[in-house]
């Protein structure tokens, strides 16, 4: 299902509001004088939009659907978490996870054969997109629902930096003498990252994948990884200016308008003493103190 038929499920109906153009002076008295009058938009000297809540809703969309696909996902995933990762995985510190969304999973996990554990682990996940010469590769279980599928085809996970729900950046290696390479993408340069020294080969390449929520694709083009690692580690919001086309009183105009792209604050968790981990608000906790362990 493509997200604007989902969208449709779960519209709320009762924020609809019933409009009226007038364009005499007592089409304008007799319409502010009801009891559903709300407001009203001045358009020009000869029309005015009056505003009405609606007196009869009409609840003729399939909004049962929605919820549960909703409440059917969040099971899905925290069932494949708690119940199939957390028991393959008996060490706390073998799994953490890093970030969730409705549908997908960041997870850590620390094993010298994962591999073999994926093929283990073979029933829950579609190897589809895995190059055609991969051990793992297979397309008997390409699309099937509640599969997971690696987003990354397996390629190593430099660096990850999450500042809030849909604001996010993967920096993916993409060394040239892995045996499964990946061409096109891939910047040719070095970034300043500890763990690229345990990967194979000496040149390592990457790539930037970033998610940035609310920002046109041309002002987030502006962006790298290194603005989001900075902005986490100095807590420092980072401004965009974007231009659109908006709509006021029936009249487009182009504008400019500057916005907070990327911020250290997360309005929504905790940030822990650490300054990396964080917790929903609300979360017992009994100090700041982070016990993920590469913060002890």
């Amino acid at each position: 299902m493509v997200n604007s038929v989902y969208g449709k499920t779960i519209e709320n109906l009762s924020k609809r509001d019933s409009v009226k153009i007038c364009r005499t002076k007592e089409e304008l008295l007799q319409e502010v004088s009801k009891s559903t009058y709300k407001r009203q938009i001045i358009v020009n000297e000869e029309m005015v939009i009056v505003m009405h809540r609606r007196t009869i809703i009409y609840y003729n969309k399939p909004f049962y659907i929605g919820f549960s696909i909703l409440d059917i996902s969040k099971y899905i995933m925290y069932d494949y978490f708690y119940n199939v990762l957390r028991k393959y995985y008996k060490n706390h510190n073998d799994l953490q996870l890093l970030y969730s969304d409705t549908d997908s999973l960041v997870l850590k996990i620390k094993t010298d054969e994962l591999i073999s554990d994926l093929k283990n682990l073979s029933s829950t996940f579609d190897f589809s997109n895995l190059p055609e010469d991969h051990e793992l590769y297979d397309t008997g279980k390409k699309s099937k629902l509640f599969c997971f599928k690696e987003e990354f085809g397996l390629r190593p996970i430099l660096r990850i930096v999450s500042l809030a729900s849909k604001v996010y950046a993967f920096q993916i290696a993409c060394c040239h003498n892995f045996k499964h390479h990946y061409p096109g993408k891939c910047q040719m340069s070095s970034p300043n990252i500890p763990d690229a020294n345990n990967l194979e080969g000496n040149n390592v390449f990457f790539e930037d994948k970033l998610t940035m929520k609310g920002v046109s694709q041309r002002a987030k083009n502006k962006f790298t990884f290194e603005d989001y690692f900075r902005c986490l580690q100095s807590q420092v919001s980072r401004r965009t200016v974007d231009y659109r086309i908006q709509s006021k009183k029936q009249n487009l105009s182009s504008i400019v308008i500057q916005k907070v792209a990327l911020s250290g604050f997360d309005d929504k968790r905790y940030i822990l003493d650490c300054g990396l981990h964080s917790v929903p608000y609300g979360y017992s906790l009994h100090s700041n103190k982070c016990f993920a362990s590469e913060c002890k």
